[in-house]
């Protein structure tokens, strides 16, 4: 179930969120320099599909964004 179904069907694309003036997609950064990034968010995104794997997945990344001051 969708924590918010409202929010489904942008399918993999990223134009949209691209095009937005307050969204950087960074793509890949060197491991060693995730904390200088992660400390400029104001929102910190998991961009899982939801089905039954990902439902069961432990999501990481939402540890590492808590642990540098990312919010719920």
């Amino acid at each position: 179930m969708a924590v918010r179904p409202d929010w489904q069907g942008g399918g993999p694309s990223i134009d949209r969120l691209s095009a937005l003036p307050n969204v950087q997609l960074r793509g890949e950064v060197p491991y060693a320099d995730l904390p200088k990034h992660l400390a400029e968010f104001t929102v910190g995104v998991i961009p899982f599909a939801v089905n039954a794997l990902t439902m069961a997945a432990d999501p990481i990344k939402l540890y590492e964004y808590f642990s540098l001051g990312c919010r719920w």
